[in-house]
């Protein structure tokens, strides 16, 4: 008998995820034991500016390097806070991914009025960059209030008043069981989710061929592939997590992908946007002919921009 150790981070919504992960894999392998090792990220530990804290890496680095250093063979994330591949730590991948849920965005508004409801001048918490740029897109008047925090965290910051709305992934708030505070779920085609959204990622070392087979024995195949799109169309922008970009992968009745991205200003007007269908055998090729469309478009002077407006921040 052998013991497997996954390492999660110590977050409510994190274990949920990481213990869906550990039972799938108790029966897939009923030989061995699998245990949990929460490990705080610096995101965890730094609630203020994201930047401050590392960037998009600061969810996964410590898991990161505790895959490297042996000290877990398995590590469960969310899609959505894992690097391009040319920002996160050399010798880690993902190699398993659970099937994908629900996309769509949810808004808990406290006087439970719908988005279309919400007056101008109603301030809506929210750290994403994408959601600000979505939200000033409407012309709706609404005030994105930068704030961070787990799903609770926010939950409990918009009850005490210190936000009159929050926006959160509905698989999320289903995972951790607080789907009875949904005002409305939001379509994408008004709030589009972002890459790799409600994405469960198994990880391992690269040089942990073991550890490997064991995340790609529970992994979803459709999943996986899209999966490969949106990272290699993330990989292709080369954005950050100050960058606004939006986009999903689907799969049409034909069995083909298509993979539509967005990339906006920070203001919401300007839009850039397109689509690319595939073969599931050509799925990075997809991810990265959209980034490159996009990029050639305009969105490489506005990603441009935004780094340059982060710059300036950063500096004073």
């Amino acid at each position: 008998m052998k013991t497997i150790i996954i390492g999660t981070r110590g977050s409510k919504m994190a274990l949920v995820q990481a213990r869906q992960v550990q039972d799938l894999l108790k029966k897939r392998f009923p030989e061995h034991v699998f245990e949990l090792l929460e490990i705080k990220s610096d995101g965890d530990i730094n609630q203020g500016d994201l930047r401050k804290a590392g960037g998009k890496g600061a969810f996964v680095r410590k898991l990161d390097q505790a895959l490297l250093e042996n000290r877990i063979h398995l590590a469960v994330n969310s899609m959505k806070d894992i690097p391009n591949d040319h920002e996160r730590t050399p010798g880690v991948s993902i190699f398993g991914v659970l099937p994908r849920p629900d996309v769509r965005e949810a808004l808990i508004s406290r006087s439970g009025a719908k988005l279309n409801e919400l007056p101008p001048g109603t301030k809506i918490g929210t750290g994403s960059p994408r959601r600000s740029s979505f939200l000033k897109r409407l012309n709706h008047g609404l005030i994105p209030v930068y704030f961070r925090g787990n799903a609770d965290t926010r939950i409990g910051k918009l009850d005490t008043g210190e936000v009159d709305a929050i926006l959160l992934a509905k698989s999320g708030l289903e995972r951790i069981e607080r789907q009875d505070r949904i005002t409305e779920i939001i379509p994408p085609e008004i709030i589009c989710p972002p890459f790799g959204a409600g994405i469960i990622t198994i990880d391992a070392c690269n040089a942990d061929p073991d550890s490997q087979a064991i995340a790609a024995t529970v992994s979803d195949p459709l999943t996986f592939a899209m999966m490969r799109a949106e990272r290699s169309f993330l990989n292709t922008l080369r954005g950050d997590c100050h960058t606004a970009c939006a986009g999903y992968c689907v799969q049409n009745p034909d069995g083909a992908l298509t993979l539509r991205g967005m990339l906006l200003s920070d203001d919401g007007q300007t839009c850039i946007q397109g689509f690319r269908t595939g073969l599931i055998s050509q799925a990075e090729e997809i991810g990265d002919s959209l980034a490159a469309e996009l990029l050639k478009n305009g969105g490489e002077a506005l990603i441009q921009e935004q780094k340059d407006r982060e710059a300036r921040e950063s500096s004073s």
